[in-house]
């Protein structure tokens, strides 16, 4: 995948760019997260293919505690991600109560 096709999908993600969107290099972290939360299948499916399995995985499991409750329910199997704290599936479960 290009650089530019990749970059150009990201806009919707973030609206508080304006017609920016972030360098998909520089800001990996972040674009990672902020797909896997926020984004489309098809855009998980491109972000997969642009950073590879194992970065995702290694920044997924760096952050584990970022991802919404339904999204590492989704992925967890996927990516091979750790546990998460107690306290933090207890803050998910009285957040969608």
């Amino acid at each position: 995948m290009h650089t530019s096709d990749f970059r150009q999908a990201l806009g919707p993600l973030y609206p508080e760019l304006g017609p920016g969107v972030p360098d998909p290099d520089v800001h990996a972290e972040s674009v990672i997260v902020r797909v896997l939360n926020a984004g489309p299948d098809s855009l998980r499916e491109q972000m997969l293919a642009y950073y590879g399995p194992e970065k995702v995985r290694s920044v997924a499991g760096a952050r584990v505690n970022r991802l919404d409750a339904p999204v590492y329910r989704d992925w967890k199997s996927r990516l091979h991600l750790p546990e998460r704290a107690a306290a933090v599936e207890k803050m998910h479960r009285l957040w969608r109560q």
